[in-house]
């Protein structure tokens, strides 16, 4: 009537729409609609052969793992995102690289595993250090001795 036609989605629609979808979902508080979703999207996205949604999705995955307790889920799919970005190119140092190595981290100490999760710490504070110094600023340990 208005010019307007009615078209079928694309296949990138979709995978968006469905990614939108489970994000809503985590944000409901509907983890379990969320992680199917996260399914149906992670199928899009390899049937496309879309490698950065894959590795988004991935991520998605991660934190929902997280926010669920299923750490040694969240441990796996982490380990997967950090292969992906680096063997994309990410940068060692890079702050997606640094999230991810504190979250692992995280994950680590709640497994009990104190070396690896200080090693991760440890990297973390390591590459902060190094960009704040190449950006000319004194890096000021703050503490709470008088």
């Amino acid at each position: 009537m208005f010019g307007l036609s009615k078209s079928e989605p694309t296949e990138e629609e979709n995978l968006e729409t469905t990614v939108k979808m489970a994000i809503l979902a985590v944000q409901e508080g509907n983890l379990v609609k969320a992680d199917k979703l996260l399914h149906i999207s992670l199928k899009l996205a390899n049937d496309m052969q879309h490698q950065a949604a894959v590795t988004h999705i991935y991520c998605l995955m991660a934190n929902l793992a997280m926010e669920r307790g299923l750490v040694g889920q969240a441990e796996r799919l982490f380990t997967t995102v950090l292969k992906r970005i680096l063997a994309q190119g990410e940068a060692q140092d890079s702050n997606a690289v640094v999230e991810i190595s504190l979250k692992l981290s995280q994950i680590f100490l709640a497994n009990g595993d104190m070396a690896k999760a200080e090693k991760g710490l440890e990297f973390s504070i390591d590459a902060m250090r190094k960009k704040v110094e190449a950006a000319g600023r004194n890096f000021v340990c703050i503490t709470s001795e008088p």
